[in-house]
């Protein structure tokens, strides 16, 4: 994994989230900032990788399994074998972020 430039790097007791979906990623930001957290996110494994390695530790990462290219399991992984890393809790999402046409209400399938 090729960190990306431009990705920000989290602060020590900061929660990292990963998802490439932008909409998803703004939500799970929105939530956890309203709740106190100091949450910082990126979209893609690659700029998580980046992060990880350039920043502090951050007290949480939040990762969503399907990154695109690259999968969350390769962040995980990435965080697993980095000794500085290692201990940092994960918790791994996995969302349906596509719809079909009928979820659109195109015309094309059921009730659409």
């Amino acid at each position: 994994i090729v960190p990306s430039p431009g990705h920000p790097v989290p602060q020590a007791g900061t929660e990292l989230v990963v998802d490439d979906d932008l909409d998803c990623r703004v939500a799970v930001l929105e939530l956890l900032e309203s709740e106190g957290f100091a949450v910082e996110g990126v979209g893609s494994a690659e700029a998580a990788t980046a992060a990880l390695r350039e920043g502090p530790a951050p007290a949480l990462l939040l990762v969503d399994y399907a990154l695109g290219a690259a999968t969350g399991r390769e962040v995980v992984r990435y965080v697993r074998s980095t000794e500085r890393l290692a201990q940092v809790p994960v918790l791994v999402i996995f969302g349906a972020a596509r719809r079909s046409a009928a979820d659109h209400g195109t015309g094309t399938g059921p009730g659409g």
